[in-house]
């Protein structure tokens, strides 16, 4: 079976969430979003597969934390530049909300 391309296949085809049974009420990027540079570039059609509400949006903690180990190319190029960036907004929208990621990170000996 060849890759599936078209959005509206994709959704008739496969009713449920691409992680559990439950159906399916949005889409959800495959890998993550965070995981790419915001620059439009970068950014050009990404892969979504079918998704519930959890496993569409209460994961994002956990995309974020394996943003975290990707942002280690700063320094070697331009696109581990921008994650490092993303990743620093991240942290700073979490510091706000009361810090628990920055502090689980900052427990498991990797530095803010």
């Amino acid at each position: 079976m060849g890759l599936i391309v078209d959005r509206n296949r994709i959704l008739s085809e496969y009713p449920s969430c691409y992680a559990c049974e439950a159906k399916r009420t949005t889409r959800e990027h495959a890998p993550p979003s965070c995981f790419f540079p915001e620059d439009p570039a970068y950014r050009k059609n990404l892969v979504t597969v079918p998704s519930c509400e959890f496993h569409n949006s209460e994961k994002s903690k956990d995309d974020v934390y394996a943003l975290w180990h990707l942002a280690g190319a700063q320094g070697v190029n331009h696109v581990g530049e921008m994650l490092h960036q993303k990743l620093d907004r991240a942290r700073q929208h979490d510091l706000k909300r009361g810090g628990k990621f920055t502090a689980l990170l900052t427990r498991q000996g990797n530095c803010i």
